[in-house]
């Protein structure tokens, strides 16, 4: 078994099952984790920082250009954004561009989380542009013009990614944006413990390094790229003597 890293954080070990990692870990649903991230998320609502992510306060604007000019593609017969952020937190990412989206008549972010992110939003940060949802389901009830599913950092964090990516593309919708999100070239998937920086938080997780090409040729039965690129830049990772990297992946879906 491979063990904790003392007074280390970063990616370690290729563990061989969900199990093994997850038994040593310290995940996301922890209380104090939870009460960083609201306290943090009020503090954005309340004009104190312009965004936050991962409970960390940023007060100067800060912009992927090619995240903007995915959501120009995404805007560009309609001008309108019709989002589904799965996994979006407290609703980082729209705090973060919200200052970007003067220019399209509307704006629809929906964030599918887990229950009591959901409770939390609803009670304290929906506004005409920003919902909570439950599950993606009630978000396409409520919203039928919703064409993008946002997979931001967080497919890596189920124990089935690809059950996952099944149920996403069969909701038919016209794109998908794998964000954020770590890679590898390696023959198969690297399953590791990811330790989180103490100046974020105390947290560790169980979490997926996959194959690119075969993520990619998994998609590509219904879905063709049209927009890739490295959001961190071309820095790469040594894990288990394996290179990962941070990549960003826009597919559409193809014509029937």
């Amino acid at each position: 078994m491979n063990n904790i890293p003392n007074s280390k954080y970063g990616w370690f070990g290729n563990y061989s099952s969900w199990n093994e990692v997850n038994s040593l870990c310290k995940g996301y649903d922890d209380a104090l984790i939870f009460d960083k991230v609201k306290q943090a998320s009020l503090d954005v609502k309340n004009g104190l920082a312009l965004f936050e992510r991962d409970s960390v306060l940023f007060y100067e604007e800060e912009f992927d250009q090619d995240f903007l000019n995915i959501l120009e593609i995404l805007s560009k017969e309609k001008q309108e954004l019709n989002i589904l952020d799965f996994g979006g937190a407290l609703g980082s990412l729209y705090f973060q561009y919200k200052s970007k989206f003067d220019k399209f008549k509307k704006i629809s972010w929906n964030i599918v989380e887990q229950k009591h992110y959901v409770d939390f939003g609803k009670s304290n940060l929906e506004n005409d542009n920003l919902r909570f949802h439950y599950t993606i389901e009630d978000c396409l009830k409520e919203n039928k013009s919703i064409n993008i599913i946002l997979l931001s950092s967080v497919i890596s964090y189920f124990e089935k990614p690809y059950d996952l990516l099944k149920k996403v593309i069969a909701l038919k919708l016209e794109y998908i944006l794998i964000d954020k999100t770590i890679f590898c070239n390696h023959e198969i998937d690297i399953l590791t413990l990811q330790i989180v920086p103490p100046t974020i938080y105390d947290a560790s997780y169980p979490c997926w390094i996959l194959n690119e090409n075969n993520l990619v040729n998994f998609l590509s039965v219904h879905y063709t790229i049209v927009h890739q690129y490295y959001p961190y830049g071309k820095t790469s990772i040594e894990i288990s003597n394996k290179t990962a990297y941070f990549k960003a992946i826009l597919f559409k879906i193809k014509q029937q």
